[in-house]
């Protein structure tokens, strides 16, 4: 393959993408979701073998595996973090999913599927999270 010569159309997307979503499952506004290791979109959480892939654009009902689910990729998101003890000194941290609506920092999950970084500390049990760059 040789470098490229001249101007192409990028075809760059903002923030969101469709992606096929695995089986039969109800996707609410919000819910985060992992790319599972099928390749297929599902329920965000602590599982072996999947990596982060973003949020739920809207309330989906997803009746087979051809139904794609319109998701967004990169931003700032609300979490509840299960920790319960959030605070200023948090903020920077990176957090882990523990399930579609929750996540905690490392080593307190078993697979530390990263989400992103706390950037806000809404309350104890809350914390805002940039997904966009991850490391």
């Amino acid at each position: 393959m040789a470098d490229q010569t001249a101007d192409r159309e990028p075809n760059r997307q903002e923030g969101k993408i469709q992606h096929l979503a695995a089986g039969v499952a109800e996707y609410f506004r919000g819910e985060a979701v992992a790319f599972q290791a099928t390749g297929l979109l599902g329920k965000g959480g602590d599982d072996a073998s999947t990596e982060f892939a973003g949020i739920v654009v809207k309330h989906n009902n997803i009746v087979n595996s051809a139904d794609r689910l319109e998701i967004y990729r990169e931003g700032v998101f609300s979490f509840v973090y299960t920790p319960g003890d959030a605070d200023q000194a948090d903020v920077g941290t990176l957090v882990y999913l523990e399930d579609s609506q929750s996540v905690d920092i490392a080593a307190t999950t078993t697979n530390d599927v990263l989400v992103g970084r706390i950037v806000e500390v809404v309350s104890a049990t809350e914390v805002r999270v940039d997904i966009t760059n991850r490391v």
